[in-house]
């Protein structure tokens, strides 16, 4: 083992990487590399027997067991294409490719039962979103069915769970662009846009101080624990991670900080005064919450357009 003791860690990488590729390139037949070319180009009637050979020869290639069917439904081959599906399947191959092909092989073949049946066993997996499906050219004839909907509604559920569960609505109402000043006076303190982004499952925050920095936080609600989180960044170096949960009309964030060796306890809330204002009230805690001190009391005015 001492010989690679000089041998830098990124060129070691590389040639272990370059060793595997070796490997596999070596465990590639030319009946293999056929196939697979007759696959590339979609030569459907060269790649299906060239596949079945495959099988045959090595019955636990599961890729092979695919490809022959998508080879044979390429041909119109749609029952024998199932057959081959199910036994990928049974190898475990990829679960959504068997599933969507089966789907796809079954509404090709008229049996609207069977295909449906597939597709509900493609959303219990979590697939999404139902784009891909709609567009299918093989699934077309299922379009007419009410069900169809139903199942392109649940594929974009399951992809894009913040724009349909409720709890990530909860913060939307500090979505917007304000004004801030401080609360009960009429001062500016600084600006804030707020937007929601990654199909609204974040609210990112842009902060501008009117006397210099900025800083920007991520918000985020965290389904398996059922609460909310942020982590605040700002152009002075400072951070902070904050989580908590919605109380009513309040958003109430808590997070311990150790600046310099001094811990402390930081609350943090939002208050939901109407679809145009918002307070924001920090206070912060150094004896484990037995005593208080006001950090900052914002309010935020939504601003109006044209301004």
């Amino acid at each position: 083992m001492k010989c690679w003791k000089f041998v830098p860690v990124r060129t070691l990488a590389i040639l272990i990487f370059g060793l595997a590729l070796s490997g596999f390139a070596a465990a590639q037949s030319p009946a293999q590399d056929q196939a697979n070319e007759y696959y590339k180009t979609q030569d459907w009637a060269k790649a299906a027997p060239t596949y079945e050979a495959l099988v045959q020869a090595n019955p636990a290639d599961a890729q092979s067991w695919y490809r022959w069917g998508v080879a044979l439904a390429g041909m119109g081959q749609y029952q024998k294409a199932i057959e081959c599906y199910t036994k990928a399947g049974d190898l475990k191959f990829h679960k959504f490719s068997v599933l969507f092909r089966t789907a796809k092989a079954y509404a090709r073949l008229g049996e609207k039962e069977k295909a449906f049946q597939t597709l509900d066993k493609i959303i219990e997996i979590g697939y999404g979103p139902g784009s891909v499906l709609s567009s299918d050219a093989d699934l077309a004839t299922l379009s007419s069915d009410v069900r169809f909907a139903a199942v392109l509604d649940k594929a974009d559920h399951n992809a894009y769970p913040c724009k349909y569960k409720p709890e990530y609505q909860q913060f939307d109402f500090w979505v917007g662009e304000w004004d801030v000043k401080q609360t009960g006076i009429d001062q500016q303190v600084g600006t804030s846009i707020i937007q929601k982004i990654l199909d609204g499952c974040v609210l990112l925050e842009n902060w501008t101080s009117g006397i210099g920095g900025t800083g920007k936080s991520f918000n985020i609600f965290d389904s398996n624990t059922n609460k909310w989180e942020q982590y605040w960044v700002d152009s002075n170096g400072g951070r902070i991670f904050f989580s908590g949960q919605l109380n009513g009309k309040v958003l109430d964030y808590y997070a311990e900080t150790d600046e310099s060796g001094k811990k402390a306890t930081r609350h943090l809330q939002f208050f939901n005064q109407g679809p145009d204002q918002v307070r924001q009230f920090s206070q912060r805690s150094e004896d484990g919450g037995k005593t208080w001190s006001v950090e900052y009391d914002f309010t935020y005015f939504r601003k109006k357009s044209g301004n």
